[in-house]
This record gives C-alpha cells, sequence and structure tokens, in this order.
C-alpha cells in the first residue's frame, strides 16, 4: 500500500526541495566528448518526506547524511538516476511551474538522448548531452 502523499503535493514540495541536475564530467568518451552524468534529487532535514517519494515512486535509494561537527542538521535524501529519473521527470513534470517544469523537460530529453545512444557513443548524441547540461546548469543558477 502506498501511504505517499499525492503526486500534487510531491510536486510541490520537489519545487522546494527538490533538484534536477547535471554534470560535465572531466572524463571524455572514446568519441573525445566529455562523459556526463543526470540526478533528480529530494533533500531535507526530516527523513518522512523522502520516503514519501520511494514510496510512491518505487525507485531511488534514501542516503542519511550526519552532521559530525554539530552546527548543522543531519539531512535526508532521495535519488534517482537514468531511467528511473526519467519515469519519476514524466510523472512529476505535469504538476511543475516555472523552472522546475523545465528543468524536468530538459532532463527528460537528455535522458531520451541518453536512451537512444548506440556503442560506440557518436559524437552527435555525447555532443547533445553535453548542451542540454549546459542548458541545465544555466536555469539553475537563476
Amino acid at each position: 500500500m502506498n501511504n505517499s502523499p499525492p503526486i500534487e503535493w510531491l510536486a510541490g514540495f520537489f519545487e522546494g526541495e527538490g533538484s534536477i541536475g547535471g554534470t560535465i564530467e572531466s572524463a571524455r568518451m572514446s568519441c573525445g566528448v566529455h562523459r556526463t552524468s543526470f540526478t533528480v534529487k529530494v533533500m531535507t532535514t526530516s527523513q518522512s518526506e523522502p520516503e514519501y517519494f520511494l514510496s510512491h515512486f518505487g525507485v531511488g535509494d534514501i542516503w542519511a547524511d550526519e552532521d559530525n561537527r554539530g552546527n548543522r542538521a543531519d539531512t535526508y535524501s532521495w535519488q534517482v538516476y537514468g531511467a528511473n529519473a526519467k519515469y519519476v521527470l514524466e510523472q512529476l513534470e505535469p504538476h511543475l511551474h516555472g523552472p522546475k517544469k523545465e528543468q524536468a523537460r530538459i532532463g527528460i530529453e537528455f535522458l531520451e538522448v541518453v536512451e537512444k545512444c548506440e556503442n560506440p557513443v557518436s559524437e552527435d548524441n555525447a555532443k547533445r548531452r553535453v548542451e542540454l547540461i549546459k542548458q541545465l546548469q544555466k536555469l539553475t543558477q537563476n
């Protein structure tokens, strides 16, 4: 039995406490273009909200980051990657607004480009990944 709040609540919470992020790594693929990575994440000082996301979507991992210095609260995060991240974003996107909605659209497109990847990765595919991550990073900096 799913004991999480409705998707509308999760989307609202995600708009405030969630992140959609990508990185361009220093390592390069065989085609010479930088590797990329992508994450969907919710972080909070309460363990219950990350558990709501895990319960609702049935994917991802919960991580605890305990403060050993004593000057900040412990944090808990729910994180999801790859095809699972695409699934989550496709569920959340219709309920998101403003910048998070645009970030979700870019994230879905990025993950679709990854799905279409051949082996070895083509230069065009790798370059498109980097372009999308740069678009996402620009949105998250504003």
